[in-house]
């Protein structure tokens, strides 16, 4: 068995994620909305909902933009996850997700946090095969022949 042949691959901003983020919260809005109209809550309890609120609005802006300019390259052995400061070497990418034209991916590096990462077919229509069949790919290390 021969392991996927090399590929770069950009990762950005998903319009899909984005929107189902943007719906996920709004449908929180109007919960909380509903909940503030059918209650006498007290004041606390008021000022609680809307810090929370804000609160999924701000990390759900940060999960719109996870793993923006970032590109992932895959060497035929190895993961390299390379922005505009660094080349992370020797990372692994697991998929946990995996929707043809969409997937979620989990990047990890040693010493570093995992990150999760949406890539997405129109990032790169080109290269989004090559790429499936490298995330897909047992580890050089599985391999016949290899160290």
């Amino acid at each position: 068995m021969h392991s996927a042949p090399s590929v770069s691959y950009p990762v950005g901003r998903s319009r899909l994620v984005r929107s189902g983020v943007l719906v996920v919260w709004l449908l929180g809005v109007l919960a909380a909305c509903g909940w503030w109209l059918q209650t006498d809550g007290a004041a606390w309890q008021r000022a609680v909902l809307a810090l929370a609120l804000l609160a999924a609005a701000v990390g759900a802006g940060r999960a719109c933009r996870l793993g923006e300019g970032l590109r992932l390259r895959w060497d035929g052995r190895q993961w390299c996850a390379e922005d505009a400061r660094r080349c992370l070497q020797r990372a692994s990418v697991t998929v946990h997700l995996d929707f043809q034209s969409l997937m979620l991916v989990r990047l990890r590096a040693p010493g570093e946090r995992a990150a999760w990462l949406w890539l997405q077919r129109e990032a790169d229509p080109a290269q989004w095969r090559a790429l499936r069949r490298a995330v897909h790919a047992p580890v050089a290390a599985d391999l016949p022949g290899r160290p």
